[in-house]
């Protein structure tokens, strides 16, 4: 959402339109390796616990929290979204804010679709 007066966007979906407005469409084949896409099964440590969590990222429409399926509208699958793996990142959630590093990162957009961004 866009403020009218032409500020920049607010409310839940600013960082992810902010993110939209920086993206670059690229053709599957060229999303390097280790940058996490749609379809990326990433592996994220979390930095203040130490633990270690394993998602898919996805469409909102297949996202599945019992299957480790996160949706790429969820806090975390937006802050991830393009990093590579050994990026740091952080990312306000309901619940606070978390910080992650991407430990790996494997397949992608490539896996299923023509495009990545």
């Amino acid at each position: 959402m866009r403020h009218g007066d032409g500020k920049k966007p607010c409310g839940r979906f600013g960082k992810l339109e902010r993110k939209l407005d920086r993206a670059v469409v690229l053709e599957a084949w060229a999303v390097p390796p280790g940058v996490v896409a749609i379809n990326s099964r990433v592996h994220l440590l979390d930095l203040d616990t130490g633990k270690t969590e394993e998602w898919v990222l996805t469409m909102p429409e297949n996202a599945d929290p019992d299957r480790q399926h996160l949706s790429i509208l969820a806090p975390i699958g937006t802050a991830i979204l393009g990093f590579s793996e050994g990026d740091e990142v952080e990312c306000e959630t309901p619940g606070g804010v978390r910080r992650f590093k991407l430990q790996r990162v494997v397949g992608g957009a490539q896996s299923k679709f023509g495009i990545a961004v």
